[in-house]
């Protein structure tokens, strides 16, 4: 299991600061820089941007200045069972750009506040923040050209997929992120595998089969709020999609609901 040793947010300090453990520490550091920043690797400096994420392990040497007028971090200190994490599996002493950055300072608020708490679950909910926070690191150093917008991107697949109905055409998610269409389908595409059109018509057939079991919404109704003009369109992209038309989609799987919850234990 891992466990905070100590970890702070938002530490602040001068321009002269510098961190200097030559023997390293027992346990691993976990760094989110706030403000640029210089670190050293093996006898080698490397000035790394803001939203940057660094890992030591334990017994390592540990040195980072600040490379202007001030600087400031999030920081972890933890400890891991015997085998439960391995240098060799993780980017150690290897600067990784976050491009969730705001997403991963939220979970080491969270870790913040948890570590404070004294409920039951506090060790397991802690051990789990930790391991998304290194699973992301993994998957950052992974995807070195993610493109800078990704956090944009990613908001805005979220509404897609929340409101089909919002986006009509690449022009409109184009202009949402105040790109060109040509860029926005071009990092679209190297974020998430998919094109801008293809999820948008995936987001549309995932809410029309939500819709068409766990509400009484018509079919015209339906077709509309997932961002069909033409309900003979949404017809044709639907069968397309799932091999079955609206109507016996409904049909085959709100049977299957209704059965699944009628043999759901009732509460006396």
């Amino acid at each position: 299991m891992l466990k905070i040793v100590m970890t702070d947010i938002n530490s602040k300090h001068d321009g002269d600061f510098v961190y200097d453990i030559p023997n390293g520490m027992d346990h691993w550091l976990l760094l989110q820089t706030n403000t640029p920043a210089i670190f050293r690797f093996n006898g080698i400096e490397y000035e790394v941007d803001k939203d940057t994420l660094v890992l030591y392990p334990p017994e390592r040497p540990i040195y980072y200045r600040a490379c202007g007028d001030s600087y400031s971090d999030n920081w972890l200190f933890f400890t891991a069972d015997k085998n439960d994490l391995s240098v060799s599996s993780y980017p150690v002493e290897t600067p990784v750009h976050d491009p969730l950055a705001i997403e991963i300072n939220s979970i080491f608020q969270f870790l913040c506040v948890e570590n404070a708490c004294r409920s039951p679950y506090r060790d397991i909910n802690i051990d789990y923040a930790i391991r998304i926070v290194l699973n992301k690191l993994i998957e950052f150093q992974d995807n070195p050209g993610v493109p800078s917008k990704y956090r944009d991107l990613i908001v805005l697949r979220q509404k897609i997929y929340a409101e089909p109905a919002r986006f009509n055409s690449v022009a409109d998610m184009a202009e949402y992120m105040h790109i060109s269409n040509g860029r926005l389908q071009t990092i679209y595409k190297e974020a998430f595998g998919i094109s801008c059109v293809s999820d948008i018509i995936s987001a549309r057939i995932k809410y029309a089969k939500y819709k068409l079991i766990c509400s009484d919404m018509t079919l015209a109704q339906i077709s509309s709020e997932c961002g069909y003009k033409n309900i003979e369109h949404f017809f044709r992209q639907f069968r397309k999609h799932t091999g079955y038309s609206p109507k016996e989609y409904q049909h085959v799987n709100k049977d299957d609901e209704t059965n699944r919850r009628s043999n759901e234990p009732k509460m006396i």
